[in-house]
């Protein structure tokens, strides 16, 4: 049997050789019996998006045939859809959104910037909170000195030998033994000399305690220290104690001051007193002698002589 030619419409769109949706379907057409009576094939056809052949097949004849062209039918549907299903589909275009790659960017930088204004409110916080730990801090090794235990040592060096010093308990007493005054001497070179030694002692005391307290360099080196440490201030307790400090270095020098006034007024009181006892006894042992010549006198009588005092009538 001669087989027919095959029809134009069903070549391979790409100008020759056969393509596989026309394959199939002249081999399925083909080998109908009813080709080159009634049977024809329709173009291929586009619908949505797959490419699909439709064969289309003379309606059933009205005697005989009729499984036989149905069975060929559905063997030519079976095969085209398989065909169209292996095709790949064609690549799509892709959309590229500018706008919205644009507003994800400013987006980014917006919470990126956000961040870091976090970080720096948290790292101002930490800086606060250093500065408020550095206000807070205790001045360290404060420039004190020891001054109760100076006063001590220069009370006890006015105590040494017979002085009249102030810090005696029962200064008033002793110091009218030594100095009594208007009075004749009683023993006039045991009293005198007593009272030198003791004006001499003070003197010697007061020079002691003067000598002990005007050690200036002990309290040059404190001021000295005090100024280093003003140097090396940061926060606001510091200043507050180094003020308090300075405040009783300056209060412990007019302690000191005060001592040393009390000293003085020591040193002058036993000086006038002195010299006032030794006018006031001198005088008071000179009329006491007067006195106990002129009753001596009264009771020697001599010849041709009467004594009497002065001024009197005979």
């Amino acid at each position: 049997m001669t087989m027919p030619s095959r029809p134009p419409h069903l070549s391979s769109p790409h100008g020759g050789g056969e393509g596989p949706f026309v394959h199939a379907a002249s081999r399925v057409s083909l080998q109908s019996p009813a080709w080159g009576r009634n049977a024809a094939v329709r173009p291929l056809t586009k619908q949505s998006g797959r490419l699909a052949v439709r064969a289309v097949l003379p309606p059933p004849a009205k005697r005989g045939g009729g499984p036989r062209r149905g069975a060929l039918l559905l063997a030519m549907v079976l095969t085209l859809s398989t065909t169209v299903a292996q095709t790949p589909a064609r690549a799509q275009i892709p959309v590229t959104d500018v706008a919205h790659i644009a507003q994800s960017i400013a987006h980014y930088f917006a919470r990126a910037y956000e961040i870091y204004q976090k970080g720096v409110q948290i790292k101002n916080q930490i800086e606060g909170i250093k500065r408020q730990i550095q206000a807070l801090k205790k001045l360290e090794n404060p420039n004190w000195r020891e001054v109760a235990s100076l006063l001590g040592v220069l009370d006890h060096l006015m105590q040494q030998g017979q002085a009249l010093a102030y810090s005696l308990a029962d200064i008033d007493a002793q110091f009218r033994a030594t100095f009594p005054g208007y009075a004749p001497y009683g023993n006039s070179v045991a009293e005198q000399r007593r009272q030198v030694e003791r004006a001499l002692d003070t003197m010697r005391a007061g020079l002691a305690s003067v000598n002990r307290s005007s050690r200036l360099i002990v309290d040059q080196y404190t001021l000295g220290d005090i100024k280093k440490t003003m140097a090396g201030v940061k926060g606001h307790q510091e200043a507050l104690e180094l003020l308090a400090t300075i405040g009783t270095f300056a209060a412990e020098e007019q302690i000191l001051v005060r001592q040393a006034l009390a000293v003085q007024n020591n040193l002058n009181s036993v000086y006038y007193a002195y010299r006032l006892n030794q006018e006031a006894q001198g005088a008071a042992t000179s009329q006491a002698t007067i006195q106990k010549s002129l009753a001596a006198s009264r009771a020697v009588r001599s010849s041709g002589f009467r004594f009497s005092e002065v001024g009197a009538r005979p």
